[in-house]
């Protein structure tokens, strides 16, 4: 958990360091937990579009009280959302989370594919003991 400031290496820098870096998982609205993971000093958090809504008046809320607490914000959306997903850069995210993709690129290349396993993983609690599926 490094204080963010003009000099601090970006988050894909960071992890690509093998630094460890600690966030959470949260469901917006939650503007205070935003602001009490900046202070606890987390690296970032990951604010669940997908599963909660998506209001982008209240996102751009969540992300005001990231920077003004140094914690970088990467945002979950649904696979078939690049609209949201464009609009969140706009506003500020770090960067972007779509969870519910069936490829990935191999050694291969870029046009090399191989399937994955769809998974999921909601912040409710009510879901609890179903955050994976069959592929």
């Amino acid at each position: 958990m490094t204080a963010r400031g003009p000099g601090r290496p970006s988050l894909k820098r960071r992890l690509a360091a093998g630094e460890r870096l600690y966030g959470a998982l949260l469901r917006l609205p939650s503007e205070t937990l935003v602001e009490m993971a900046g202070v606890a000093g987390l690296d970032y958090v990951v604010l669940d579009c997908e599963h909660g809504p998506a209001d982008t008046t209240a996102l751009q809320h969540h992300l005001t009280a990231a920077a003004a607490h140094g914690v970088d914000v990467l945002v979950r959306v649904g696979a078939a959302e690049p609209a949201l997903a464009l609009r969140c850069l706009d506003l500020g995210a770090t960067g972007i989370v779509h969870p519910t993709s069936t490829a990935r690129r191999t050694p291969g290349g870029p046009s090399r594919r191989t399937a994955i396993r769809r998974w999921g993983s909601a912040v409710s609690p009510r879901t609890a003991g179903r955050a994976a599926s069959a592929p």
